[in-house]
């Protein structure tokens, strides 16, 4: 595993990136954020009901022909992220920035993941459970740092 620390609004990984790690908070907050465009009434009336929404759809600056970053989630010490993309083999869905300077996550690679997913003896259906076992692992390992 890689061990980086990173500066306040440093980018971890872009939207539509290839899914190379699975990253485990020891210090700080990362948010993830996604840029939504509203190019027919159609998609604009859909997202003004979405909940994950609702706080930014108060503000009224959802219009037509136009785009916004919206904040989907933080995630804070303790918490893992970016193995669902990897599970499912697909590109980054949304932009992680860090939020605190002197951040500090460690890095597995995807293949490393794989290993050890796979290792455990998990069917496709369980990996879930198997990510959750590795977290909680994770988090017993960084509490003794």
């Amino acid at each position: 595993m890689i061990k980086e620390t990173n500066s306040q609004n440093t980018t971890i990984f872009e939207e539509g990136d290839k899914s190379k790690y699975v990253y485990f908070i020891l210090k700080g907050k990362y948010k993830f954020v996604k840029t939504i465009s509203f190019n027919s009434d159609a998609t604009l009336h859909k997202l003004k009901r979405d909940p994950m929404l609702m706080n930014f759809n108060k503000n009224k600056q959802l219009k037509k022909h136009n785009s916004k970053e919206v904040t989907l989630s933080v995630y804070r010490k303790g918490d893992v992220f970016g193995y669902e993309d990897i599970i499912k083999n697909k590109p980054r869905f949304s932009k992680c920035i860090c939020r605190v300077a002197n951040s500090v996550i460690w890095m597995m690679n995807k293949d490393d993941f794989n290993f050890y997913i796979y290792n455990t003896k998990v069917w496709k259906q369980d990996i879930d459970v198997s990510v959750l076992t590795y977290t909680n692992y994770i988090k017993v390992k960084m509490s003794s740092l």
